[in-house]
C-alpha cells in the first residue's frame, strides 16, 4: 500500500517554470490550502501535519511524509485512476478537483499531478482531462458563434485557432489549412467571430471538439461622427417626448 503522495503544480504561463524558487505567492497559498483539503477530505483530523514540501524539475511538489495515509484517500485516488466521473469522490476532494480542472481548461500551459511515488495509481488533470460530475456531462452537437481574440493560428501538422474568449477561458479549435490560408488578413491579435461546429456542454457552458466552419467580418470600429449623427436623430425624433419619467410610465399603462 502506498505511504507517500506527491502532489505536482506544472506551470510557466507567468513566463517562468514555477518551482519553490520561484513561484507567486498567491499561487503557493491556492495550492497549499487546495492539497490540504484534497488529502483531509470531510474527515477531521490531522492528515497534513507531516507535508513537506519537494522539488520536482519545473514544478512545485507538496509530497506527504505521513506514515499511513487515509483509506478513504487512496480509495479516491483509485477512482480517479479509474474514471473521470467523480460522483463517488468525498465532497471536498471532488471540489478541489473540479477546480483544477476548470483552470486547467483555462490555462493549457497548467496541470496538477497527484500520486504515489512508491506504488500505486498517479493522476494528471490538465487540459486534455475531463474530469467532472456526471450531472455535468450534458453534451449536445451544435453550430455555433463564438467572439474572442486570436492568440495563436496555424501549426506544421495540424492547423487550428486557439481563442481567448470574454469570460478569459481558451478554445482551440480545428481548422483547415486551406481555410486559414485564405484569410484576406491575419487573424492575430485581433478580436474575431468564427463561425464553428462542437460539442456543446448546457450546464457548463464548455465546448469540446470545436472545428472551424469560417470566419465571420468583424472589424469593430468607433467613429465619433457617426455616434453624433445618431444622437442628432434620436433627438429629434423625441423632440416632443414630454420627460423620460413620465414617457416610461405612459408605456407601462400608468396614469
Amino acid at each position: 500500500m502506498p505511504t507517500r503522495l506527491r502532489f505536482t503544480l506544472h506551470d510557466d504561463s507567468a513566463g517562468y517554470a514555477i518551482s519553490p524558487a520561484r513561484v507567486p505567492l498567491a499561487w503557493l497559498r491556492e495550492f497549499v490550502r487546495e492539497v490540504e483539503d484534497f488529502v483531509r477530505g470531510s474527515e477531521r483530523g490531522s492528515a497534513t501535519a507531516e507535508m513537506e514540501v519537494g522539488v520536482v524539475e519545473g514544478s512545485l511538489a507538496l509530497e506527504s511524509a505521513a506514515p499511513t495515509l487515509p483509506a478513504a484517500l487512496l480509495a479516491d485516488l483509485a477512482r480517479m485512476a479509474e474514471s473521470e466521473l467523480l460522483d463517488e469522490l468525498d465532497p471536498r476532494r471532488c471540489a478541489v478537483v473540479q477546480s483544477w480542472q476548470q483552470r486547467a481548461k483555462r490555462n493549457p500551459r497548467r496541470r496538477y499531478g497527484v500520486g504515489a511515488i512508491d506504488g500505486g495509481p498517479r493522476i494528471e488533470i490538465g487540459f486534455s482531462s475531463d474530469f467532472r460530475l456526471s450531472d455535468a456531462d450534458r453534451w449536445v452537437e451544435t453550430e455555433r458563434v463564438v467572439r474572442g481574440l486570436v492568440y495563436d493560428a496555424g501549426g506544421k501538422t495540424s492547423a487550428n485557432v486557439h481563442l481567448q474568449l470574454a469570460d478569459g477561458t481558451s478554445l482551440a479549435v480545428a481548422a483547415d489549412k486551406g481555410l486559414l490560408g485564405r484569410q484576406p488578413t491575419n487573424p492575430l491579435y485581433k478580436p474575431a467571430l468564427l463561425r464553428i461546429r462542437a460539442r456543446y456542454n448546457v450546464v457548463t457552458r464548455e465546448h469540446r471538439d470545436a472545428v472551424l466552419i469560417d470566419f465571420i467580418d468583424y472589424e469593430p470600429r468607433f467613429s465619433e461622427a457617426e455616434r453624433q449623427r445618431l444622437v442628432a436623430e434620436g433627438t429629434r425624433a423625441w423632440a416632443d417626448a414630454e420627460g423620460a419619467e413620465r414617457w416610461v410610465e405612459a408605456l407601462r399603462g400608468n396614469a
